[in-house]
């Protein structure tokens, strides 16, 4: 599933990024498949929300369009 698809409070696990420029700003954030982050905010009806992870302790911000192009797996309950 998309990243952009994924539930508030949900673990999920990275199972693609983009490639080329908008990968590597991901990867610099720590975003990598592999990775697991909790989605703490994904207010799917407004359009220009973006999509508020837990990654790794840091809480980050990305885009909906970028969220879009990002495939995910759920990994099981928040800790």
């Amino acid at each position: 599933m998309r990243l952009v698809d994924a539930s508030e409070g949900s673990r999920v696990r990275i199972v693609s990024i983009p490639q080329g420029e908008v990968g590597n700003l991901l990867r610099v954030r720590g975003l990598h498949p592999g990775s697991v982050v909790v989605v703490l905010s994904n207010r799917k009806g407004v359009p220009w929300s973006p999509v508020i992870l837990e990654v790794r302790g840091a809480k980050i911000a990305i885009g909906r369009d970028v969220a879009s192009d990002i495939l995910v797996e759920y990994a099981g309950d928040p800790l």
